[in-house]
């Protein structure tokens, strides 16, 4: 090699030497400072969630890499109180280095945090710590996010903690003022607030609701109530007492779940006492001062209602108490619905049959009613089924609602008891006949259940037919009871054949003229060849 190479490679590994360093300056490790993090709320260096017992609260943190170095990220939780879990999720391994990508210098962490539902403090912290190593270099650096927790805890007793009605402070010293002294003075506080409910607040409400029923009905609302109350208020005073002792969360939680149950069984019998009486008040008081259709045969189905509604909402509310997916019972049910109306179409017409039946009332207990050409006296009007005694009393029909409400049903008393009956009559052809229907009218006069006040039309005849030796007429006449009409008609028509004989009008009977084609007097015939003897 001569000295010209040799000076120009001495010059070369000069100038590699010179230029290093300036490349390490320009390679320099990342440092927290080169990282940026957008947070839930920007103008703070925190984050700030509110979560409560047994709930949990998720946010985002956004990471920037401002660097010009590829950084591995990882992420770890803490927190100050084992009540409190504080899980965080980095959406990649790797932030890349500013400009390089659009996207791949920023980095989300998926950040939840969940309280126990025993946590009875009003606040609790914790920390995300996003922990970064340079690819690099092997550079590692930390930066820790603080997390601020606002437990809204049904467990945290310092507001209510020795003060009276968990209102009041106790201030007094010594015995006075300790928590058992404040928990007795609250009982016998509600005491005086359950008297005083019961002594004005109970029989306002029975008053009220109870107007113009008898006295022993009032006196049946007034106690149930006051029991019910009572028993309300007691359910308050232990929790607010546990309250003021400080009692621990898993006793409280205890009784708390308890005391959901009794309040909603509670006030599911306090909404049917309210609900029975206000329908019943509310429909009587319909009945009675308009014409409209509404009317005390209704209550039962109203009651029915409301039992099923109360009811199905309790259930459902205790349900969720331990948790229970209404969604899924729901959707169950529906299945389940489906099926029994598939499978019992019969029973489910009978059933809406009843309600129809219950709710338009085409006919009343004691009502005479023609259902497909019988007459027949209401009985009973049931879900599933009417009864009904026939016109002779002496036998119970029990027939299926949808028979029922899908034949045709004639309402012979639905107004009152008055009816119209007929009684036909058949006199000779050569008889008088405006006599014959003068004394058919005077017969229905003088019997004394035709309704002769003039609220009716009178009593009244017409020719009806021409039968083969007589012509029949009929007389129309109103009486006051329908269930007798028949009896009375039966007497109509013995006066009439009394009146018929006195004045000489015929009754005639079927008439034959029989005439024998052939001699009848026992002799031989002309034309009879048989031999003599045989």
């Amino acid at each position: 090699m001569n000295s010209r190479n040799m000076a120009i490679m001495a010059l070369a590994i000069v100038a590699v030497m010179l230029a290093a360093p300036l490349c390490a300056e320009q390679s320099d490790a990342a440092t927290s400072g080169d990282i940026s993090l957008t947070l839930p709320d920007p103008s703070s260096d925190r984050v700030e969630v509110s979560v409560g017992n047994g709930g949990s609260q998720s946010f985002r943190i956004f990471l920037y890499n401002e660097s010009e170095q590829y950084l591995r990220v990882t992420a770890s939780t803490s927190s100050d109180s084992s009540h409190v879990t504080v899980k965080a999720t980095v959406a990649g391994d790797y932030l890349m280095p500013a400009g390089v990508s659009d996207t791949g210098h920023i980095l989300p962490v998926d950040v939840t945090v969940a309280v126990d539902r025993y946590d009875d403090s009003p606040m609790e912290t914790g920390s995300v710590i996003l922990t970064f190593v340079d690819m690099a270099g092997e550079d590692v650096f930390e930066i820790t996010v603080g997390i601020d927790i606002n437990v809204n805890s049904a467990y945290y007793s310092a507001d209510g903690n020795n003060k009276f009605l968990g209102i009041i402070p106790n201030t007094m010293s010594g015995a006075l003022g300790s928590e058992w002294f404040t928990a007795a003075v609250t009982i016998v506080a509600w005491v005086l607030i359950s008297y005083i409910v019961c002594l004005v607040a109970i029989p306002l409400f029975a008053r009220i609701f109870t107007h113009g029923q008898k006295g022993e009905e009032k006196g049946k609302v007034k106690r149930n109530l006051t029991s019910l109350i009572v028993l309300l208020i007691a359910i308050l005073a232990v929790n607010q007492c546990l309250t003021i002792l400080g009692a621990g969360p898993e006793i409280r939680d205890g009784i708390a779940t308890l005391s959901s149950i009794l309040y909603i069984v509670i006030g599911a019998l306090i909404a049917w006492i309210v609900y029975v009486f206000v329908i019943t008040n509310v429909i009587k008081g319909v009945e009675k001062g308009t014409d409209s259709s509404i009317d005390s045969s209704l209550i039962p189905l109203f009651k029915m209602i409301g039992k099923i509604i109360i009811a199905v909402t309790a259930t459902g509310a205790i349900l969720a108490i331990f948790g229970v997916d209404l969604n899924g019972i729901l959707v169950s049910a529906g299945v389940i619905t489906l099926g029994i109306t598939l499978g019992a179409q019969n029973i489910l017409n009978q059933f809406f049959s009843g309600i129809v039946l219950l709710s338009t009332r085409p006919f009343k207990k004691g009502d005479f009613v023609q259902i497909n050409g019988t007459v027949y006296i209401v009985r009973k009007v049931k879900l599933m089924f009417t009864e009904f005694d026939n016109w002779d009393k002496d036998q119970v029909v029990t027939i299926p609602n949808n028979v029922v409400s899908g034949g045709t049903i004639v309402n012979m008393t639905a107004e009152d008891s008055e009816a119209r009956t007929y009684v036909y009559v058949s006199v000779a052809y050569d008889s008088d006949l405006k006599k014959a229907q003068e004394l058919m009218v005077q017969a229905a006069l003088e019997h004394p259940h035709v309704i002769k006040d003039g609220s009716r039309s009178g009593p009244s005849t017409r020719l009806t037919n021409f039968l083969d030796s007589a012509i029949e007429i009929r007389l129309a006449a109103y009486v006051d009871d329908f269930d007798s009409s028949g009896t009375y008609a039966g007497q109509m028509r013995e006066r009439i054949y009394q009146l018929f004989n006195e004045n000489g009008v015929e009754i005639p009977f079927n008439k034959l003229d029989i005439v024998f084609q052939t001699p009848c007097d026992g002799k031989r015939k002309d034309d009879d060849t048989t031999p003599e003897g045989q």
